[in-house]
């Protein structure tokens, strides 16, 4: 192909253009234009997505704010009232707070902030929402759970703050570990007639102070005795069983398994130390497990009967050749773990007459 000249009253003009390189060139540049505006859309997108998560986020904790907090209680609420959609909600105080600041220091009070939020968030999961309230006070919410359910997850919140100890062995001045609880308390639309979703907080604020007048760390429940650990009897003839059990599992079956059993105080322990750290209290009885991270369960058996204990205790393990070395060390009975978790109804029973039985002497 011979490329085309041009003149001008008798100039050269040069080359014709190429069309092709043009429209090319013109692509080119368009494609490039349109990557960047989509560039620009994505990062104004994710800064707009940053932004709407700051503002229902708690700089320190990572958990919820309280605006969020209200704006979701009344959502709830409005649900509740329109379709008789249940919802709880979980207030919790950790236990002896500001002891850690004003021994430690605020660096200290704020490592224990953050590891409570994580520790609440984990055991709540996908079924709730959780807030920072204020302080040390945290709130949960749970959408379409009744009461029963609420306590439930409650009790795992309390487990999951309660064990590990928590690690501040990178803040100056505080201890590598530190043990902390948390108080809970438990209100839900199923458990009583509420006229506002802040009445439903009320509520469970309540709980929350009736925790801490019967001794910290544990869950009461509105409007119900349910019997999970350490949760306040409200009154009327009950006795408190010692659940010497390291197993999160086994312990969420047997806690479970009470829950209805209004005249029965189930307080767990986890290791063998803890264990003997109840000998001389008063109990109807107690269920050990054999096998503790710290020793054997039938050190703590033959200590406190020792110590003159004479109520029933239950021995525990997943390996029956542990049976002859409880019952020696003074177990009333011996029974398999697996046996028991597959039979709790049989077995609570059993453990509800202890009472009866201890009651009647």
């Amino acid at each position: 192909v011979v490329p085309l000249t041009f003149t001008l009253e008798g100039d050269d003009i040069g080359t014709a253009p190429d069309i092709q390189m043009i429209l090319a060139q013109a692509s080119e540049q368009a494609l490039e234009a349109q990557i960047a505006t989509h560039r620009e859309s994505v990062q104004l997108r994710v800064q707009n997505e940053e932004l709407s998560i700051a503002n229902v986020t708690d700089a320190l904790t990572g958990a919820r704010n309280r605006k969020n907090f209200d704006q979701r209680l009344a959502e709830l609420f409005a649900g509740q009232v329109a379709n008789r959609t249940p919802f709880a909600v979980l207030f919790s105080d950790a236990d002896k707070f500001k002891s850690v600041n004003d021994r430690f220091g605020h660096p200290a009070g704020d490592a224990v902030l953050r590891i409570l939020s994580d520790r609440i968030r984990a055991a709540v999961g996908s079924c709730g929402e959780v807030f920072r309230y204020g302080g040390e006070e945290f709130a949960v919410l749970l959408p379409g759970l009744g009461l029963d359910a609420a306590a439930a997850v409650a009790e795992k919140i309390r487990l999951n703050v309660e064990s590990p100890h928590f690690d501040l062995s990178s803040v100056p001045g505080a201890p590598a570990l530190l043990a902390v609880t948390l108080s809970v308390g438990v209100a839900a639309t199923d458990g009583g007639e509420f006229a506002s979703g802040m009445s439903v907080v009320k509520a469970a604020d309540e709980a929350v102070y009736k925790s801490k007048q019967n001794g910290r760390n544990r869950v009461t429940c509105h409007g119900s005795t349910l019997g999970l650990v350490g949760a306040a009897m409200a009154g009327g003839d009950h006795h408190r069983v010692l659940v010497v059990e390291d197993d999160a599992l086994a312990s969420k079956l047997i806690l479970l398994a009470f829950a209805k059993r209004l005249n029965i105080e189930l307080v767990v322990v986890r290791s063998l130390a803890e264990a003997k750290g109840k000998l001389g209290l008063s109990w109807a009885g107690a269920i050990v497990d054999v096998q503790l991270p710290d020793g054997l369960g039938t050190e703590f058996i033959g200590q406190a009967r020792a110590g003159g204990f004479t109520g029933p205790i239950l021995a525990m393990s997943a390996q029956p050749m542990h049976a002859v070395n409880a019952v020696r060390a003074g177990a009333s009975e011996f029974i398999d773990k697996t046996t028991f978790c597959r039979d709790l109804k049989r077995w609570t029973g059993v453990i509800e007459q202890w009472g009866e039985s201890r009651v009647a002497a």
